[in-house]
C-alpha cells in the first residue's frame, strides 16, 4: 500500500488515465515496428535491456514516408485555411471591387501568412529612381535613387494552432500505432515532421518569390496609372527562406515530441526514463490543468466578445457595404488573435503599437543635433491598457472575463464530486504545488509573446544628387509589453491555481477513486499560511490597480499638468484652466468662464496617451519664440468631444525658477469669417473677428452680435484631429484643431429694413436742406431752370425704395445700399435775364437712383452715407 491507501500499482494507472492516455495493452502489437523481445520489463519488472546489441535502430526507412506526410498534412491544412480566409475576404467581403489580384497572389499570401505564424518571417527588397524636380517635402532638388529592404512577422495564431495541433494529434497516434524503444528514438521520431514541415516551406519559399505581388512594381513604374515620375522599380517579397529551418522545426518538433513522451512513458512503464519523466509529469498536472480551463475559460469570453463589438460597430456605423464584411469575416479568422490580446490586455498587461527610427525622415538634419532626427523625435507610439496609455471602456468588460476565467477552476473543483466534469483530488492541489503555476505562466507569456509579435522593418539607402537623407531604418512593432506579460500571466495562474487549492479544504481527501493523488502528498492538515496568502495576494493587486486609477493615475511632471488642465475642463474651470497655461500666444485668449458654460461641449473622458521630451533643436526653436521655461516635453492627450475621440499634442515647460510647470499656449484657435458684422461672439463672450482669437479645447457656439436689424445666425465650431509641424526641428504630430467658421449669410429682419427706410429718409432730408447752399450728392442744388435761385426750398415727397447688400460688408461694418423712386419738390425765386424777380413753387423732380452705405447700430438704428 502507497501513501493515502492507494496502492502503487493504482496510482500510475489512475496518473495515466487522468492524462488521458491508453490504458496499458490497450494498443495491439505491430508487426516490425515494436522493439525487439526483451525490450519490454523483464520479469520482476527489471528493464532488461535490448539482448545481444545496445539497441535498435533510432529510424527506418518506413517511418520516412509517414512522419513526412504528417508534417505535410499539417501544413497543407493551415495553407488551405489561409487561402480560404484571404479568397472570402477579397471575393466576399470586398464584392471583388477595386481588388486587382490574380490567384498567384492569393497563393503566396496564404503561404506567406502561414510560414510567418510558424515564426518564419516575410522579407523583401525594392530599388528605384525618381526625379525630385524642385524639392520635395524637405528634401533637395536632383535625381534620387533607393534601395528598400524590409521585414515582415505577422502571426495568425489559427494557422498556428492548425499545424501545431495536427502535429500533436497525429504523433500520438503514430506513437500508439509503433511505440518507441527508447527516448532517443522518439526524440528522432518527433524530428521527422518538423524537417519535412521546414523543408517544404524552404521549397515553397524559393517558387514563391514574387518579383511584382499586388501588382506594385508596375504601379511604381508608372504602367497602372502612376504618373508621379518613377522609373525603373524592382523588386520582390517572399519568405525569409533561411528562417525556415528555425522557428517552424523548432515548434513543430517541440508539439510532436511532446505528443509522443505522452504516450511513451505510459506504453514504456518499466523504462527507468519513462518512469523519472512520468513522476515529474504526474506532479506537473495540478498546474497545467487548471491553466488550461482557465485560458480556454477567458479566451472563449474574450474572443466571442470582441467579434460581437466588431459586429455591432460596423453594423451601427453602416459599414457592411464599406469593407464591413470584410472586417467581420477577418475577424471570424482573427478569433484566437483576439483571445491572445485580449486576455493580455484583461490581465492588466499593456498593449504597444511603437515606430522607431523616424528622425531621418524630417528635413533639415542637423550635424549639431544630438537626437538624431533634426529636432524630430526618432520614435513615437501609442499604448493602450489598464496601467499605461489609452483606457477604452471595453478594458473593464476584459478583466470581467478574466475574472470568471480565474474562479471557474475553482468553482467546478468545488463541485467535482459532486458529479462535475472537472473532478480533481485535493491531496494534488496543494500551495506546495503553487510555484509551477507561476513558472508555466512565465513560461506561457514569454513564448506567446515573442512567437506573436508584429512587427515590420524597413531599412532604406538613398543616393544621388542633393539629396539630404543618406540612409534611414524604420521599425514598426504591436504587441504585449513582455515583462508585463510575464509578471501578469504569473500572477494569474497563481491565483486561479490557488483558488482550486482554497475551495478544496473543506472537500473530502478524494473527489474520484479513480484520480491520481500524486507521488508523495498525503492527507494531513492544510498549511494555515494559504488563506493569509491569498488575502495578500488579492489586496496587493486591488491595491494596485485601485492607486494607479483613482490616486492620480501615478502621473507627475509634464503629464500631471496637462491632467490637470484638462480635469479643470471638464469641470467648467475656466480660470484654473487659464492658471495653469503659458505664453506666447499665437492669437488673443478667449477664456472668459462662458466658453465652458456649457458641459455638453467640454472636454471629457481624457487619457494621457503619452509624453516625450523635445530634442535640444526644437527647445531652442521654443526659447527664440518667447518662452521663458525649461525641460519642454511633448504631451499626447486624448479626450471626447460630442462622441468623436481627439488625439492633440501639447507642449509643457516647467519654470526655471518655481519649477512649476505649465502647458505652453494649450489652447485652439479660432477664426471666423461672414455674417453681418465685423465682430462676433463665442459662446456669448464678444470679439473683434477680423483676427483669430484662442479659445479651450471643445466645440463653441459662434455667432453675430444680437441685434434687432438682422435675423439671428450662428453655428458650431468643432475639434478636429489634423497632422502638424514638421518644420523647424518640431515633428509631426496629430493635434485638435477648430475648424474654420463661416457664419451663415445675413439676412435683414423687417426691423432692419424699417431702419434702412427711415435712415434712407433722413440722408435725403440732409441732402434737402444742404441744396440751398449749392449742389448736394443727391441731385438737388441751388439753380431752376438754369437760374441761379435767390432763394431755394427743397422737401422731399417721396422716399424711394432701399435695397441693402448684406452680404457686401466693406470691413468696416457697412454695406452697400441702392436706392430708386424718390421724389423731391422745389420752391423759390431767381432774377431772369431781363432783370425781374420769378417766383416759382412745388416744382416735383424726380431723383437719380441713390447709392451709398449704411451703417446699423446697436441700438437698431441705422445711419446712411449717401454718394450719388
Amino acid at each position: 500500500m502507497a501513501d493515502n491507501g492507494v496502492p502503487s500499482e493504482d496510482r500510475e494507472e489512475s496518473a495515466t488515465q487522468q492524462l488521458n492516455f491508453p490504458p496499458p495493452g490497450g494498443i495491439p502489437p505491430q508487426s516490425g515496428m515494436y522493439p525487439p523481445p526483451g525490450a519490454y520489463p523483464a520479469p520482476g519488472g527489471a528493464y532488461a535491456g535490448v539482448p545481444g546489441r545496445s539497441g535498435p535502430a533510432l529510424l527506418n526507412a518506413a517511418e520516412l514516408l509517414p512522419a513526412a506526410r504528417d508534417g505535410l498534412l499539417a501544413l497543407a491544412a493551415a495553407f488551405v485555411m489561409a487561402l480560404i480566409a484571404i479568397v472570402l475576404v477579397v471575393l466576399v467581403g470586398f464584392n471583388g471591387s477595386n481588388v486587382h489580384v490574380g490567384f498567384g497572389d492569393y497563393f503566396s499570401t496564404a503561404l506567406w501568412l502561414t510560414a510567418s505564424s510558424l515564426g518564419a518571417p516575410l522579407s523583401g527588397t525594392i530599388s528605384e529612381s525618381m526625379n525630385l524636380g524642385s524639392g520635395t517635402s524637405g528634401l533637395a532638388s536632383g535625381d534620387l535613387s533607393f534601395a528598400m529592404s524590409l521585414s515582415l512577422r505577422l502571426t495568425v495564431w489559427l494557422l498556428t494552432i492548425i499545424v501545431l495541433l495536427l502535429s500533436y494529434r497525429f504523433a500520438r497516434q503514430r506513437e500508439r500505432e509503433a511505440p518507441s524503444s527508447s527516448l532517443g528514438q522518439v526524440v528522432a521520431r518527433a524530428a521527422l515532421p518538423a524537417v519535412a514541415v521546414s523543408v517544404a516551406l524552404l521549397i515553397l519559399a524559393l517558387v514563391t518569390r514574387r518579383s511584382d505581388p499586388f501588382g506594385a512594381t508596375g504601379y511604381l513604374n508608372g504602367s497602372t496609372g502612376n504618373t508621379d515620375g518613377l522609373q525603373g522599380a524592382s523588386g520582390s517579397l517572399g519568405i525569409d527562406a533561411p528562417l525556415v529551418l528555425l522557428g517552424p522545426l523548432l515548434l513543430v518538433f517541440a508539439l510532436a515530441l511532446l505528443a509522443r513522451l505522452g504516450v511513451w512513458i505510459h506504453l514504456m512503464s518499466a523504462d527507468p526514463h519513462a518512469m523519472r519523466l512520468r513522476t515529474q509529469l504526474a506532479r506537473w498536472t495540478p498546474s497545467l490543468r487548471v491553466a488550461w480551463l482557465q485560458m480556454r475559460v477567458i479566451g472563449t469570453l474574450v474572443a466571442v466578445g470582441i467579434w460581437v463589438y466588431l459586429a455591432y460597430e460596423v453594423i451601427a456605423q453602416h459599414e457592411l457595404s464599406h469593407g464591413g464584411v470584410a472586417a467581420l469575416l477577418a475577424g471570424l479568422f482573427l478569433l484566437p488573435n483576439f483571445a491572445v490580446y485580449g486576455t493580455f490586455m484583461g490581465f492588466g498587461v499593456t498593449l504597444y503599437a511603437s515606430v522607431t527610427g523616424l528622425g531621418a525622415l524630417f528635413s533639415g538634419i542637423a550635424a549639431t543635433d544630438t537626437s538624431g532626427g533634426g529636432g524630430a523625435p526618432t520614435n513615437t507610439g501609442a499604448s493602450v491598457g489598464l496601467f499605461g496609455g489609452d483606457r477604452p471602456s471595453g478594458v473593464w468588460l476584459l478583466l470581467l472575463a478574466v475574472l470568471i476565467g480565474t474562479l471557474a477552476p475553482a468553482v467546478l473543483a468545488k463541485r467535482g464530486g459532486r458529479g462535475g466534469r472537472f473532478a480533481v483530488n485535493r491531496a494534488d492541489y496543494t500551495p506546495d504545488g503553487a510555484w509551477r503555476s507561476v513558472l508555466l505562466g512565465i513560461v506561457t507569456a514569454l513564448v506567446v509573446t515573442l512567437l506573436g509579435a508584429l512587427s515590420l522593418s524597413v531599412g532604406v539607402g538613398m543616393g544621388g544628387t542633393g539629396t539630404s537623407v543618406d540612409s534611414l531604418s524604420v521599425t514598426e512593432a504591436f504587441g504585449p509589453s513582455l515583462l508585463g506579460a510575464i509578471g501578469l500571466t504569473a500572477l494569474w495562474f497563481l491565483l486561479s491555481y490557488m483558488g482550486v487549492s482554497l475551495a478544496l479544504q473543506n472537500s473530502p481527501s478524494i473527489s474520484d477513486p479513480n484520480l491520481y493523488q500524486g507521488p508523495h502528498q498525503t492527507s494531513g492538515p492544510r498549511p494555515k499560511f494559504v488563506i493569509p496568502l491569498v488575502v495578500v495576494l488579492v489586496l496587493a493587486v486591488c491595491g494596485a490597480v485601485g492607486y494607479h486609477l483613482f490616486v492620480g493615475k501615478s502621473l507627475s511632471g509634464p503629464e500631471a499638468v496637462a491632467a490637470s488642465y484638462f480635469q479643470d475642463l471638464e469641470a467648467g474651470d475656466a480660470s484654473g484652466a487659464a492658471a495653469l497655461a503659458a505664453g506666447p500666444y499665437q492669437a488673443t485668449p478667449v477664456v472668459d468662464a462662458a466658453t465652458l458654460a456649457n458641459a455638453a461641449d467640454r472636454p471629457s473622458d481624457f487619457t494621457i496617451v503619452s509624453s516625450t521630451p523635445v530634442s535640444s533643436a526644437a527647445s531652442s526653436g521654443f526659447a527664440t519664440e518667447g518662452t521663458t521655461g525649461t525641460n519642454f516635453t511633448y504631451v499626447v492627450v486624448k479626450y471626447v468631444v460630442h462622441g468623436s475621440t481627439l488625439t492633440d499634442t501639447y507642449v509643457a515647460e516647467q519654470d526655471s525658477t518655481t519649477s512649476k510647470w505649465s502647458l505652453i499656449d494649450p489652447y485652439q484657435e479660432l477664426s471666423v469669417s461672414g455674417g453681418w458684422s465685423s465682430t462676433a461672439t463665442v459662446d456669448g463672450v464678444s470679439f473683434d473677428a477680423s483676427s483669430p482669437v484662442d479659445v479651450f479645447p471643445g466645440a463653441h457656439v459662434v455667432s453675430d452680435p444680437s441685434s434687432p436689424d438682422f435675423s439671428s445666425a450662428s453655428t458650431v465650431a468643432y475639434p478636429t484631429d489634423q497632422s502638424a509641424g514638421g518644420s523647424s526641428g518640431s515633428p509631426d504630430m496629430t493635434v485638435a484643431s477648430l475648424t474654420q467658421v463661416t457664419l451663415p449669410e445675413p439676412t435683414l429682419s423687417a426691423a432692419g429694413q424699417s431702419a434702412a427706410q427711415a435712415a434712407y429718409s433722413t440722408a435725403l432730408n440732409q441732402c434737402a436742406s444742404q441744396a440751398d447752399t449749392g449742389y448736394s450728392v443727391c441731385g438737388m442744388d441751388d439753380t431752376y431752370d438754369y437760374f441761379t435761385c435767390n432763394n431755394v426750398t427743397w422737401a422731399i415727397t417721396t422716399v424711394g425704395t432701399v435695397q441693402v447688400d448684406p452680404t457686401d460688408e466693406s470691413g468696416d461694418g457697412s454695406f452697400d445700399l441702392t436706392a430708386s423712386g424718390s421724389v423731391a419738390s422745389e420752391s423759390g425765386d431767381y432774377t431772369d435775364y431781363s432783370g425781374n424777380d420769378q417766383t416759382f413753387s412745388n416744382q416735383t423732380t424726380n431723383l437719380e437712383d441713390s447709392s451709398g452705405t449704411i451703417v446699423f447700430n446697436s441700438d437698431g438704428t441705422a445711419t446712411v452715407d449717401l454718394s450719388n
